[in-house]
Parts: C-alpha cells; sequence; structure tokens
C-alpha cells in the first residue's frame, strides 16, 4: 500500500526538497481499509527526505484506518480531497501538497511560524536536509502565495482556515534566502506582532537598467526588498556573500546604477538585523523615505519585537550552496 505524509511530516518534506516535476495521479488519496503500518513507512525511509522529526505523521482515509503503531501519528481526512491534493514522490509515497501542507499546519504553528512556512512554500530556497544551510531550489518555489490564497478561500469551515487566511496577508512571493524572509517578516508583519507594519514589497525584483545598462555592464537590477511606488529598497548584506574587494565593488557598482533610476537602497547587514536599535533605525529612515510616520517604542510593542525575533534565530543559515 502507499503512505501519504501529512501534517508536521509533509511540513518536514517541503522544507528539505525541491517541488515535484510530475505530480502523478491527480486523484492519488488515502483509501479506506488502507491502514498504514510501521513496517511500511521504515521501508520507504522517509529520513532521505529530510523527514526526521518522530513520529512520522500519515493521512488514512477514515478513523478505522487509524495505526495504533507506536512512532506513526494518523490523521483522518475530514474533507473531500481535492485534485492533486497528494503529489507522488516516488513508488508507493505521496505528500501533502504545498497548498494542503499549509493548510494542514494552519491548526497546528502559531501565526508567526505559519506566515515563515508561507515564505518558504512560495520562496526560492531550501533547507539542506543534512545540516543547517540552505541552497537555492530547483524548478523555481513549491507554490505561490495567489494559489495558497485559492485553497484558502476554498476551505471555508474546516479547522485553520481563518489562521491561514490572516497569514497570508503577510507573505510574498520570491524569497531566495532564510534573512530575506526573516526581514520581510520584521518590517511587513503587523505591530500587535511584533513587526513595523509595513506594506509587502516585491520580493527580488528586477529593476531594468534600460540606457544605463551598458554603464554597469548590466541590463538589469534586483533587489531584495523593493517598494516599487516609492522607488526604495532594502537589501540584506552578508559578509557571507559579500566581502572582498571584488564583491564590495560589485555591490558599489550597482548601488550607483540604482542611484541612477532614482532607487534609494538602504542597506541591513547581519549585525545590524541582530541589533534592535540599529535595525530601527532602518526602519524609520524606510518610513520617512515612504512618507510615513512609526509611532514611538512602547514596552509592549518591544516585548513583542524580542518575540519575534526570538524566532528568527531558528533559521540562521549556514553556507549557501548556488
Amino acid at each position: 500500500m502507499s503512505i501519504y505524509l501529512s501534517h508536521r511530516s509533509a511540513f518536514e518534506y517541503w522544507r528539505a526538497n525541491d517541488p515535484l516535476p510530475n505530480l502523478g495521479p491527480a486523484r492519488a488519496r488515502p483509501l479506506p481499509g488502507e491502514r498504514p503500518s510501521k513496517s511500511e513507512v521504515d521501508a520507504l525511509d522517509v529520513r532521505r527526505f529530510g523527514v526526521s522529526a518522530a513520529p512520522v505523521h500519515v493521512a488514512v482515509a477514515g478513523a478505522n484506518d487509524r495505526s495504533q503503531a507506536k512512532g506513526l501519528t494518523c490523521h483522518v481526512l475530514s474533507e473531500p480531497v481535492r485534485p492533486g491534493a497528494f503529489p507522488r514522490v516516488e513508488e508507493g509515497l505521496y505528500v501533502a501538497s504545498p497548498e494542503q501542507a499549509f493548510m494542514d499546519m494552519s491548526v497546528e504553528l502559531p501565526l508567526v511560524e505559519l506566515v515563515r512556512f508561507g515564505y518558504l512554500l512560495c520562496g526560492t530556497y531550501v533547507f539542506d536536509s543534512g545540516g543547517g544551510g540552505f541552497r537555492r531550489r530547483l524548478h523555481g518555489s513549491p507554490t505561490t502565495v495567489e494559489a495558497l490564497r485559492e485553497r484558502a478561500e476554498g476551505a471555508r469551515g474546516e479547522r485553520g482556515v481563518n489562521r491561514a487566511t490572516r497569514a497570508l496577508r503577510y507573505v510574498a512571493n520570491g524569497s531566495a534566502s532564510p534573512m530575506e524572509t526573516n526581514l520581510a517578516m520584521a518590517l511587513c508583519l503587523p505591530r500587535m506582532l511584533g513587526g513595523y507594519g509595513f506594506e509587502l514589497p516585491q520580493l527580488n525584483a528586477r529593476i531594468e537598467a534600460r540606457a544605463h545598462g551598458s554603464l554597469m555592464g548590466r541590463s538589469y537590477f534586483e533587489c531584495d526588498l523593493y517598494w516599487e511606488e516609492h522607488k526604495t529598497a532594502v537589501e540584506y548584506d552578508s559578509a557571507q556573500f559579500h566581502s572582498g574587494s571584488k564583491a564590495e565593488a560589485r555591490d558599489s557598482s550597482r548601488r550607483s546604477g540604482l542611484l541612477i533610476r532614482d532607487v534609494l537602497v538602504i542597506t541591513v547587514t547581519t549585525d545590524q538585523f541582530f541589533d534592535a536599535r540599529k535595525l530601527d533605525e532602518a526602519a524609520r529612515a524606510l518610513a520617512k523615505r515612504m512618507g510615513k510616520r512609526l509611532p514611538a517604542n512602547n514596552a509592549s510593542w518591544m516585548m513583542k519585537r524580542y518575540e519575534l525575533r526570538a524566532g528568527f534565530l531558528q533559521d540562521l543559515p549556514g553556507p549557501r550552496q548556488d
């Protein structure tokens, strides 16, 4: 019989794997009378796919199909299974689709962590299953904010739908690294969650160099976070990837090219990001550029900001592999 990874195990799978090029049968789903066993799951060795936490979470068709085996947690499908909800990983193994996994985890994850999961699913990076680093995904992002929103809108009455809908207000497509996700969340989550409440930017937006392309040696520039209406970019500058004279010269040329296009670039380093006072200065510079005024930092908000920033530490990247 086939095994269908769901909930926490599907969450772990999508943190460590690329989008599946072949979705397999669109109607694949657990069938009544199929009760998964621990030996069947062990034979598939799901640890190969980054599913390391015990127990392994699997979906079953009905309550009578639940297994009581130690090391397995069975989730009964309470709603009709949508086409494509369980793409095929390999023979005998399926996983909840990004959209299904997001809905499943909306019941289990706190709001901020659900937002982070949304950025991962809609981003172009993936964590290395064998370590703490990350790399660029093959074949792009597993899904988009629009697809997640469509799934949530079609899930009225399901558990977690309100939290999923709320989380998607703060998720943007195209994050290329965990730190870009952290930066976008720190700036754009509402103040009630410890953020600064800025509107969502475009992530890794392309700005055409046009006539100045030959001058700068390129036809376009990419910005980590870009607010087109305000012609303002925020760049995450990691010494890990931007050190040395050649890299510094390239970054300087890039900033000059953007300045020619009247784009203001605000740079945030790792040290600045994890220094609350320095990040606050960058946020206030961004607000001034946008013609906004940020409220004073009261004790209640500063405590929420502390809690939010503590969560950023969990996905600190190791060496990137391009």
